[in-house]
């Protein structure tokens, strides 16, 4: 965006634009990241009189950068104009955001909720730190505005700094927030880390100085690598992580997995029906794992119908509804035995369980097919 000030090329205007309505289709929060850009950019052009003479607002590249990310917005938000009620509800999504923003209790944490997870998490588990880049990032920070050369061309780290420190500011103020939302604005941090240790190693004249740097730098290295492999790969998804979030248990695949085994063996085959229950539709990612069924019900109410249904899914809460439906709704002559569907306990997150029911005639038909 720095650059294309700075450019008298369409073509570069044009990917930029491109750019910036890829953005806007990806996430509602992308108006933060263009306008925490924007203001950036403006703030870098008022305050920096080498940088105001070097840039120059064309009112037809501002036109064209426009014209293009609203034309790349317009094609996927419209499905290629296949959904032209999408344009609208691009707008509309806002409305949405701006309502879960403030008001979503299940996700509203305090303004320093961001700084704590990244700088700090202790727990029997996992020890998670990131205390030293973000040192290294606020040298960055500092160098990228106050080098004693100022032709070392920094403009790019300037940019950076108030980008990510507006980002920092914008998100924290927020009440509503989750783990994720943090990656727009900690690479800029990251980056501007990377900056601020490459700027000390070439200000050290002593070569046994540049030696107990780069040593400094190489634990760091190991430690992030270290607590990089324990969030990511020994406690994925274990509550003491301290970047799970409704992060589903592996479970879910063996559900999934179950289940496919199943329909398999069955002639109805993936057409089989399925009925997924859960309080507050709180059933994700099951449809993500069982997105080949083509006949399943998502419910957050046990429906009086439920006897149709050979497989079912549900958390403990409506156990005693769901028993007392197959067995009081089904008409004469067609009431079914459901027998546990899993032979162990299963968890769709840490501590919500997760039970199945299948109708014994299919269970019967499964288990007759892995004997033969």
């Amino acid at each position: 965006m720095i650059f294309l000030c700075n450019s008298k090329k369409v073509g570069l205007v044009i990917f930029a634009g491109t750019l910036a309505g890829l953005v806007f289709a990806t996430k509602e929060t992308s108006i933060i990241i263009l306008g925490t850009g924007i203001f950036s950019i403006l703030i870098i052009y008022l305050l920096d009189n080498n940088i105001r003479i070097k840039i120059s607002f064309s009112v037809s590249h501002i036109f064209i950068f426009l014209v293009s990310s609203i034309i790349v917005s317009i094609l996927f938000y419209s499905s290629f104009f296949s959904n032209s009620v999408g344009i609208l509800d691009s707008l509309k999504t806002f409305t949405n955001y701006f309502t879960k923003a403030g008001s979503n209790s299940d996700h509203i944490h305090p303004w320093y909720y961001y700084l704590k997870l990244l700088l700090y998490s202790n727990n029997d588990k996992i020890f998670f730190s990131e205390i030293f880049l973000f040192l290294f990032s606020l040298i960055g920070i500092y160098f990228s505005f106050f080098s004693k050369n100022e032709n070392r061309g920094f403009t790019i780290f300037k940019f950076l700094s108030l980008f990510s420190l507006l980002q920092l500011f914008v998100y924290s103020a927020i009440p509503y927030k989750t783990p994720w939302l943090a990656l727009n604005f900690w690479i800029g941090f990251l980056i501007l880390a990377a900056f601020g240790i490459t700027r000390i190693y070439f200000i050290l004249n002593k070569k046994a100085s540049k030696i107990v740097f780069t040593s400094v730098i190489a634990v760091i290295l190991f430690h992030n690598l270290w607590q990089t492999y324990n969030i990511n790969y020994k406690y994925p998804y274990q509550p003491e992580n301290p970047f799970t979030y409704s992060q589903a248990t592996l479970d879910v695949v063996a559900l999934a997995q179950r289940i496919t085994d199943i329909a398999d063996s069955i002639p109805e085959g993936k057409n089989i029906l399925i009925d997924v229950v859960a309080p507050r539709s709180d059933y994700w990612p099951l449809p993500w794992y069982l997105r080949k069924f083509k006949n399943i019900a998502y419910d957050y109410h046990v429906r009086d119908e439920i006897f149709y249904f050979p497989i079912l899914i549900s958390q403990p809460d409506y156990e005693s509804d769901i028993i007392e439906k197959l067995y009081t709704m089904p008409p004469p002559g067609q009431k079914n035995l459901y027998v546990p569907l899993f032979d162990e306990y299963l968890e769709l997150r840490p501590r919500v369980e997760l039970r199945g029911y299948i109708q014994k005639d299919v269970i019967d038909i499964y288990n007759r097919s892995v004997t033969k």
